[in-house]
Order: C-alpha cells, then structure tokens, then sequence
C-alpha cells in the first residue's frame, strides 16, 4: 500500500507523532520525520 505524504501527515497529527516507520511489503526501510517532510517543501 502506498501511502502519499498528506495521508502520512494526516495520521502523524491524529495519533500525535512526529514519524513513522517506513515498510515495503515487511521490510523495514526506514523512517520519515515530520521535519524530513517540511524540509523537502513537500506541504
């Protein structure tokens, strides 16, 4: 499943996070943080 960035900010904001890991299929491959998303200009 594909998850866009407002869909990741939106559940960072209802479950009052600042990251979330990030998976392909079981595979761990890393973790975006809320200042990882602003610093790209992405919102």
């Amino acid at each position: 499943n594909d998850t866009l960035v407002y869909d990741a900010l939106q559940l960072m904001e209802a479950s009052n996070i600042s990251q979330l890991i990030v998976m392909d299929s079981s595979k761990y491959v890393g973790i975006v943080h809320l200042h990882d998303i602003l610093k790209e200009g992405v919102v």
